[in-house]
């Protein structure tokens, strides 16, 4: 039996242990299994969680912000009934606009923002600006290859004054090699 209070912890486990994901080392199923671990409540700690600490400086890095998005992206589904059709995120030095459009027109998607916007706290910490998850004023419209995509970004950018831009040096050069 899965406690509902404890599920992060389980899909840690379900994750880590798994002999069905052929084709990841086992860097990034950890790296999997943490982002799982902490898309919850629990702040990503190294001298309070062992396995996170074990993590480099640049996963750590890595978990703390997709632990982040996914906490903001698990509240814009707080319903679970698709209400959220997408989103734009405008980027400024002070803040982080993410504009909610919803699935149908004029829907309504008052829990999912507010649900979003409670669970931006983590994400605020490692980016260092306010996060916030707002409605879109226009319909949001996005670009996907002709082909098909099962994961796409056309685009890095580093903020000039990032604390640590090293890390994000260090991802890119990750993901290009």
């Amino acid at each position: 039996v899965v406690s509902h209070s404890a599920h992060h912890k389980h899909g840690y486990y379900i994750i880590r242990h798994t002999d069905r994901l052929t084709g990841f080392t086992d860097r990034e199923i950890e790296v999997v299994a943490q982002i799982a671990r902490f898309h919850r409540k629990s702040r990503p700690d190294e001298t309070r969680h062992e396995e996170f600490g074990a993590l480099s400086l640049v996963d750590r890095a890595v978990v703390r912000t997709l632990a982040g998005m996914l906490r903001v992206a698990v509240g814009l589904d707080r319903s679970h009934a698709g209400k959220v059709n997408g989103l734009a995120v405008d980027v400024s030095a002070e803040r982080i606009a993410v504009k909610v459009a919803p699935t149908e027109t004029g829907g309504d998607v008052s829990l999912e923002l507010a649900a979003g916007d409670a669970r931006t706290g983590l994400l605020a910490e490692v980016l260092g600006r306010s996060v916030n998850v707002v409605a879109a004023e226009a319909p949001v419209s996005a670009i996907k290859p002709a082909e098909g995509a099962t994961g796409w970004s056309d685009t890095w950018m580093i903020a000039k004054d990032a604390a640590h831009p090293n890390c994000m040096y260090m991802w890119m050069d990750h993901m290009m090699s």
